[in-house]
């Protein structure tokens, strides 16, 4: 069988680079516009459009989180997990006779990843703003701007590293029907640490802002209603939901790197391992955005409820509501 070589997209495409740049100023340029659209409405006391506003946004990017990690786990499947036995055969035919298939779909996958890590910073951001908002604006809005300032940083972080090293790294060919990645060596040594710098700034700094969020709603019990509390619930859930799925992807990822397992397991272990890995990431992936989705819906409540108030008493003046909360 004959050699098909490719390599990647070349770091000097400057047209391809801008598009990803532009990409990432739109969205770094979406977030601040809401940020302070949020900020001038609530200094206004135009509490109620903006509350309206924002559950929009909210929706909006659920929906884009579902969509984009659904892309993501699909095209993954297809393009770089090509020479597992399942699809293997199929694919691996189809990529030796057409290469710039599996291009295209190593393409695609980066821009997927684009846009899911974007759109997820985003979602963290407007969680926490809800948050604050939907407590006390101006006791708990420092907690708002760090996030902001912190997450940005780590998407440009991140979307700097992507578009300067990541599509460097590898070089893909079919070779005697099997998928054959030449490394540089250079480029995935500089690049890998960085990258669990990111991941691990990210979910620290994740941790925190949920552990303050959660310390401030508990501040808040005086005045807790159905609302919070359900608020609460689903802030617990989300976190237990990722938690539980998250920390096996870390351990069996270590589990796996472990340079002796076989010695001590067998050599099948090393494949089951990978095994575990995938479906754990495939879970995390497709299921993450649907139960954020599930749970924004349950938080919908009807707005034709009307209440009763007996004659010559004043109705108590009521906050806007916040009904969606993206959790």
């Amino acid at each position: 069988m004959s050699t098909v070589t490719f390599t990647t997209i070349p770091l000097e495409d400057v047209e391809h680079n801008i598009y990803k740049m532009v990409f990432h100023s739109v969205l770094f340029a979406l977030g601040l516009v809401l940020w302070c659209q949020m900020m001038v409405n609530l200094q206004n006391a135009s509490k109620q459009l903006s509350y309206k506003v924002f559950n929009c946004f909210g929706a909006l990017l659920t929906c884009l989180h579902l969509a984009t990690n659904v892309l993501v786990w699909f095209n993954t499947l297809f393009a770089l997990r090509a020479e597992e036995s399942t699809y293997g055969g199929f694919f691996l035919q189809l990529f030796h006779h057409c290469p710039y298939l599996l291009q295209c779909s190593k393409q695609l996958c980066l821009f997927f990843f684009h846009v899911q890590w974007s759109i997820s910073v985003l979602l963290v951001i407007h969680r926490i703003i809800t948050v604050v908002c939907h407590l006390n604006p101006e006791k708990y809005t420092w907690i708002g701007v760090v996030a902001f300032v912190v997450l940005s940083l780590y998407c440009a972080s991140v979307s700097t590293y992507l578009l300067g090293f990541q599509e460097t790294i590898q070089i893909v060919r079919v070779e005697n029907g099997q998928l054959v990645e030449e490394t540089n060596n250079a480029a995935y040594q500089y690049t890998k640490n960085w990258i669990f710098i990111f991941s691990d700034v990210y979910m620290v700094v994740t941790i925190i802002l949920t552990g303050s969020l959660l310390f401030a709603l508990k501040t808040q019990i005086q005045n807790t209603s159905e609302q919070t509390r359900n608020l609460k619930k689903k802030m617990a859930y989300s976190a237990l939901w990722n938690a539980g799925l998250y920390i096996p992807i870390v351990f069996w990822s270590a589990l796996n790197g472990m340079p002796d397992l076989p010695a001590f397991f067998g050599n099948q272990i090393q494949q089951y391992n990978i095994s575990i890995l995938l479906i754990c990431s495939d879970l995390y992936t497709l299921s993450s955005p649907v139960v954020s989705y599930f749970l924004e819906l349950s938080s919908r409540k009807p707005n034709n409820q009307t209440t009763t108030m007996p004659p010559n008493q004043v109705q108590p003046s009521v906050s806007p509501q916040i009904n969606n909360f993206p959790f």
